[in-house]
């Protein structure tokens, strides 16, 4: 009776791993894709700063005054993040399962469905990157 219950814990933890990570789109296409739909975003926060003089504090300070809705993009969790730097700001999309396994779904199956990428846009050096946390 346990063995099968484990047998079945293990089967949907396994199923919902693969469809997690299913519903994150990394390819190129889809990178370019949500350069694209960034590229208005960028627009409308940069002409914040050049307006107000300060970065906005976040995203929905720009709605409807610099762009009517958010772009979706392409990757990830398809839900922008936003961060006042030092220098500038960064926009980004993390993976829609970012956080990491429980402790026992890492003991039986490594690092479950936890996924730290992240596409990235940095202000002060104007280029876009791929990378994990």
């Amino acid at each position: 009776m346990l063995v099968s219950l484990l047998l079945i814990i293990a089967i949907v933890v396994v199923v919902s791993s693969s469809v997690s990570s299913s519903a994150d789109c990394w390819d190129g296409q889809a990178q370019q894709a949500t350069i694209t739909v960034a590229e208005p975003l960028i627009a409308a926060i940069n002409q914040y700063n050049q307006d107000h003089q300060l970065l906005p504090k976040s995203l929905d300070a720009l709605i409807p005054k610099y762009i009517d809705v958010l772009p979706t993009p392409a990757v990830g969790s398809h839900q922008w993040a936003y961060q006042v730097t030092k220098h500038g700001y960064e926009l980004y999309v993390q993976s829609s399962n970012p956080e990491p396994p429980s402790l026992i779904s890492s003991l039986i199956f490594g690092r479950g469905d936890f996924d730290d990428r992240y596409f990235r846009y940095s202000d002060v050096r104007k280029v876009w990157e791929m990378a994990d946390w």
